[in-house]
């Protein structure tokens, strides 16, 4: 239990500076994604799967910062 005392002090010492590698480590993923997708072309098909990479990464983030804010 001392451990986990440890660490969640020193969670909440770094609560922003986590927050905003947790968003970074999102939107890069998304971007990996992204490119992925539009390496295949620019087709209807792969501007509909964009979209949705864009939706979810936007929503995760949104999710996350809620989650964060409400304790």
């Amino acid at each position: 239990m001392k451990t986990y005392q440890k660490y969640l002090e020193n969670y909440k010492r770094g609560f922003i500076g986590f927050n905003t590698l947790g968003i970074l480590f999102q939107s890069c993923l998304g971007s990996a994604a992204a490119m992925l997708v539009l390496q295949n072309g620019t087709s209807l098909a792969q501007m509909v799967q964009l979209f949705f990479i864009t939706f979810s990464v936007w929503g995760l983030t949104v999710a996350y910062w809620l989650s964060k804010s409400l304790k």
